[in-house]
């Protein structure tokens, strides 16, 4: 390996802090978006999903300082999707305390919820995942200089 591979490994390799903070910011992000398919926008709902994710992309970004690394991508991907479906599950488990009735499914109907009356928030939060992903991937490594083959 000589000066410029190891150079741009290093440069490119984020530190554990900055992976915690990215996951950090890929749960709230996720529950925000875990919450927001709850309003029905029909298709619209799609649209802002993508625009979100793409928004939350560049903040994963701006915390790991450009470091769009595969582990940085999928640690952030696989955090959006547990935030979203946490943030479902507690809202579920509060809703007998405030209200005192009970989902007919328990937590299950919280992930049934996604896909029952229309898949539309289903799609909606893979949507999210796939442009949070795709905006880390393209700018994180245009703005890193590191070449991929």
């Amino acid at each position: 390996m000589n000066n410029r591979e190891a150079s741009a490994t290093t440069l490119s390799c984020p530190t554990p802090a900055q992976t915690v903070a990215a996951c950090t910011v890929g749960l709230v992000g996720g529950a925000l978006a875990g919450l927001a398919v709850q309003f029905d926008l029909g298709y619209a709902t799609v649209l802002l999903a993508l625009l979100y994710g793409g928004f939350l992309g560049s903040v994963i970004l701006r915390v790991v300082r450009q470091k769009g690394t595969s582990s940085i991508q999928v640690g952030s991907g696989v955090s959006i999707v547990v935030g979203s479906i946490a943030a479902r599950v507690l809202a579920a488990l509060s809703l007998p305390a405030t209200t005192g009735t009970h989902p007919p499914l328990g937590i299950m109907s919280v992930l049934v919820d996604l896909v029952v009356p229309t898949p539309i928030p289903l799609i909606s939060l893979v949507a999210l995942v796939f442009a949070c992903m795709a905006r880390m991937r393209y700018f994180g490594h245009l703005r890193s200089g590191v070449q991929t083959s």
